[in-house]
């Protein structure tokens, strides 16, 4: 007989790099893990992005940390110590893409870019009753 751990689904991506997207309020919540990764990138706090796209890697965008006068900066609400929000309405229109649902993504650095990569295509729903 094999014993089995139950773990909620709220805490499978813990110790992960993730962001959660909320298309009812077009913000997207950087997770703890994945704001640390882009701040030991970037050697500081972040508190601006640059929204990056490309139209030949249309499943993909970037969140590059930059200063408030980089052109398209856009400010990120701090929730807490180690989280960070941003609005991303126009996000949606640029990628075509607007989910049903709150969704999350794996959150990687791209060492081209300079700059977090996100993969649209690799979008997981969240279960009903999560709370993350």
């Amino acid at each position: 007989m094999a014993t089995k751990v139950l773990i909620d689904d709220r805490y499978l991506h813990r110790g992960a790099a993730f962001v959660s997207i909320n298309p009812k309020l077009s913000r997207l919540l950087l997770y703890k893990k994945g704001y640390e990764l882009i701040k030991k990138h970037y050697g500081r706090d972040v508190e601006h992005v640059q929204i990056l796209t490309d139209k030949e890697r249309s499943n993909f965008f970037w969140l590059k940390p930059c200063d408030t006068d980089a052109p398209g900066s856009r400010k990120m609400d701090r929730t807490s110590a180690s989280t960070r929000t941003l609005s991303i309405r126009a996000l949606f229109n640029e990628l075509e893409w607007k989910p049903d649902g709150t969704v999350r993504l794996p959150l990687e650095w791209d060492s081209e870019e300079k700059a977090a990569r996100l993969d649209i295509s690799k979008a997981e729903e969240k279960k009903k009753g999560t709370t993350e």
